[in-house]
Order: structure tokens, then C-alpha cells, then sequence
């Protein structure tokens, strides 16, 4: 479906109908996944082998934040047994700033889940500095507070 293009698991599952089967591209293995959404908060995933063959359907109740992050499209569920590689790439239109966003976010959640204080921001260089630096500049920080610093974590 067009309109999915260049959109995240996360997005796609928020608005798509119950069944509705949602693709993502390869994971670290090199497998794509499928997730389809089922009534009462629940999913069902699986994950192709290198060959394009899928594994069995199994229910999930927790997709990992990497997932929901991951490029994807809507597969028609009569397309969806097909190997994955026929339907050629999936778009991302990740951007760098995106990324990085995105990166500073898991870091500061990690830091704040063993008690460290953090937060991100970001500064959009005035024209100047872009243009001596040569391209707009976009300056993101990640500043952390650690308090009782030799306090052991329980």
C-alpha cells in the first residue's frame, strides 16, 4: 500500500484495523517480520528464514521498542506467505537527526531506569554558524545528573 510507505511498525499497527499485516525489514539476522494485530491488546509475529520461508505464527503481548521503530509496510494477507525479498526493499525515511533523536532517547531511558537524571535537548544553529560550517546545524545534547554517585543499585 502506498500510503504505508516510509512509515515504522508502531505507526502502522496505531492505525490499521485488527488483522491487518504489517512487514518490517530485515532484523540483525537479516530476517523480515511480520506482526498482525489481534483484539484484546494482543499481536501475532513471525519471522522469515534467509530463504523467504516463514516460521509458524506465534502470539505476542510486548513488541520490542526496536521493532516498533523499524521500517514497514502493509502486506496484503493474500501476498503475505510470499518470500519477503519479492516485494523488493522497504522504504525508511529515517533522517539523520532522527536517528540520533532516537538514540539519545534509548540512552536516557536506560540512564533514568538505574536512577540517573537526564535530559535531552536540542539547538538549531543560527544561519551564520550553518553557513560556516557549511550546512544547517543541528546540535543535540545529553546531559545526565548522578545523584548518591557510590550508591549501589539495587
Amino acid at each position: 500500500m502506498d500510503d504505508a510507505k516510509g512509515k515504522e511498525v508502531g505507526e502502522l499497527l496505531a492505525t490499521a484495523p485488527i488483522g491487518t499485516i504489517v512487514e518490517h525489514g530485515r532484523d540483525g539476522d537479516g530476517r523480515f517480520g511480520q506482526i498482525k494485530s489481534a483484539p484484546s491488546g494482543k499481536f501475532w509475529w513471525r519471522r522469515a528464514w534467509a530463504d523467504g520461508a516463514w516460521w509458524s505464527w506465534c502470539d505476542v503481548s510486548v513488541i520490542d521498542i526496536d521493532v516498533i521503530r523499524r521500517p514497514a509496510r502493509i502486506v496484503p494477507a493474500s501476498e503475505a506467505d510470499n518470500n519477503p525479498a519479492t516485494r523488493g526493499p522497504i522504504v525508511a525515511t529515517e533522517t539523520r537527526t532522527g536517528s540520533a533523536r532516537a538514540i539519545l532517547d534509548r540512552a536516557a531511558a536506560a540512564l533514568a531506569a538505574i536512577g540517573v537524571e537526564c535530559r535531552v535537548s536540542e539547538h538549531r544553529e543560527t544561519a551564520v554558524a550553518a553557513a560556516l560550517a557549511g550546512a544547517p546545524v543541528l546540535s543535540l545534547s545529553l546531559s545526565a545528573t548522578v545523584y548518591a554517585p557510590d550508591e549501589v543499585i539495587p
